[in-house]
């Protein structure tokens, strides 16, 4: 929170909670959380939307991220709290909330808390999971059917191979859409002024929840179906590579598929063209709250946060991550990386 392109429009004030240690501020001990906030909401030309306001919640310890701070996460971005957890103020919850995070495959361990932001009207951004490039390998929560999921591009438009592809479960199409996610550069917890390249649908998620940002700024009021009609009907298909990998049935050819969604998400059509980031003084508030790994887990879930309009849940995936990295915690299964 003290980076240069993060603490301008971070909200100090019902803008941080930590459930398990109680820190009153904004920590971060990995850089995965300062690179997705960045990414999201980060000034001096690294986020989408720079002028949106971002908070967020500790979700994970060091070694791990226990499911009830989750969850406590999860219900402090409903109704958001001081630092001891008292004084509610639920008029200042987020709109959007990117999740750079996931469970395991097919469960609904956390679907009763996606339906109570969507009953909030907090729009959910969840990163579809790096457990490509086999079919039905997206991770849940990005395989809800109430929430957007992402897939992870490359700069040639080419999906990411680790990137996870659909369908889910009952056959429908994931990700819902696909954004940039390969060797992003943001900021990064190591200085004030630092910065790291890293790669993983971690990174493509919170192009596409500033890009909602920049949507509700210029739409107000607007709800989670009419934000989802927008940025899966003005999408780029044109320059994408199909990878002749025809997931569910669906040809990765035509449009929606298991592997793009609907297509890479192009921020002025979405926002009827020319979409400027939102001043300070006009931004709404994005939240960012951490994640948890989960032992049933085959990958290392990262503790990161990163905010745009909405609480964040955040993971990283090991593909993100060097396996040394991750082993430092833990192990592969149970690994923390990160959080804001």
């Amino acid at each position: 929170h003290t980076h240069d392109d993060l603490k301008p429009n971070w909200r100090s004030t019902y803008g941080w909670f930590d459930p398990t240690d109680k820190s009153r501020t904004p920590i971060d001990t990995n850089g995965h959380g300062t690179h997705v906030a960045g990414s999201a909401v980060g000034q001096n030309g690294i986020g989408v939307a720079p002028g949106a306001t971002w908070i967020a919640c500790r979700g994970c310890t060091t070694a791990k991220c226990p499911e009830v701070a989750l969850i406590g996460c999860a219900q402090w971005m409903l109704c958001p709290t001081d630092v001891t957890g008292k004084n509610p103020k639920c008029e200042l919850a987020p709109h959007v909330i990117n999740n750079s995070w996931g469970s395991e495959v097919n469960s609904n361990t956390y679907q009763a808390v996606v339906n109570a932001w969507r009953t909030a009207g907090i729009i959910p951004v969840f990163a579809n999971g790096n457990s490509g490039p086999k079919c039905s390998t997206k991770w849940s929560p990005a395989d809800y059917k109430n929430v957007i999921g992402v897939g992870n591009l490359g700069i040639d438009d080419k999906l990411s191979s680790t990137s996870s592809r659909g369908p889910a479960a009952d056959g429908r199409i994931k990700p819902d859409v696909s954004a940039p996610g390969n060797r992003v550069r943001s900021a990064w917890n190591t200085g004030n002024s630092a910065y790291n390249t890293i790669s993983g649908t971690s990174m493509a998620s919170p192009h596409v929840a500033g890009a909602i940002a920049l949507y509700l700024s210029a739409n107000k009021g607007a709800k989670y179906d009419q934000v989802y009609k927008a940025f899966t009907t003005t999408v780029d298909t044109k320059t994408l590579t199909p990878n002749n990998q025809n997931c569910g049935g669906v040809s990765d050819s035509k449009y929606p598929n298991n592997n793009y969604g609907f297509g890479r998400i192009n921020v002025a059509r979405a926002t009827g063209g020319g979409a400027r980031p939102p001043s300070p003084s006009k931004a709404r508030t994005a939240a960012v709250a951490t994640p948890s790994p989960f032992p049933s887990s085959p990958l290392a879930m990262c503790n990161g946060c990163s905010g745009c309009y909405s609480p964040l849940i955040s993971y990283c995936f090991p593909s993100e991550y060097s396996n040394a990295q991750c082993a430092a915690f833990t192990d592969l299964k149970t690994a923390w990386c990160g959080k804001i």
